[in-house]
Parts: structure tokens; C-alpha cells; sequence
């Protein structure tokens, strides 16, 4: 897996290897691969660590090692980590927060 490589300055340093995104949407959207029997707290900091340094609002971690296969929204904003559940013979959902 190639991912999408972000470089990162520290203290003035730039690190070119820096970090390794699954997948990165429209240079919007920060995708999170993972295949795990369910989705941890260190899943959800990683997305986190990954929108701020990009400076992204919104990240997605998507789980294919259950079923039915599970997404989960990370939002930067304000931190919330919002649960849905998408299988492959669903129909698509609508992951916008709501009001």
C-alpha cells in the first residue's frame, strides 16, 4: 500500500518521510484503512493526528475486518466521533452531521 505521504515540520525541521495516509479524497477527506475486529481509541487519534497536521476537517476510518463492514467520521472541529455502519449490499449513507 502507497498511501499519500505528508511531510512534517518539527521545530523548524521538515521531515519528508513524515507520515502515511490510506487515502486522501479530493485533498478534503483523510481515509483510514483498517482490517481489526473493531475500531480502538488509537484509531481514532491517528485520524485526529493526521487532521491537524494536514489542517483537514474531516477524516474517515473505515473497518473491513467486520460485518458488516464499519466507517467511523472523525471530525477536527470539535472532536466527535460519529458511529455508522456501511455493508457492501447496503445502500450508501449519508455521513453528514446532523443538526
Amino acid at each position: 500500500a502507497q498511501g499519500v505521504v505528508v511531510p512534517v515540520v518539527y521545530r523548524g525541521r521538515l521531515s519528508p518521510k513524515g507520515f502515511r495516509i490510506d487515502i486522501l479524497v479530493d485533498d478534503a477527506v483523510v481515509v483510514e484503512v483498517k482490517y481489526a475486529t473493531q475500531v480502538l481509541a488509537v484509531h481514532r487519534v491517528q485520524v485526529l493526528t493526521y487532521l491537524r497536521m494536514t489542517g483537514l476537517p474531516v477524516g474517515i476510518i473505515t473497518n473491513f475486518g467486520t460485518m458488516p463492514m464499519t466507517s467511523k467520521r472523525v471530525v477536527l472541529d470539535d472532536s466527535v466521533f460519529v458511529d455508522s455502519v456501511a455493508s457492501v449490499d447496503s445502500e450508501p449513507q449519508n455521513l453528514a452531521p446532523s443538526p
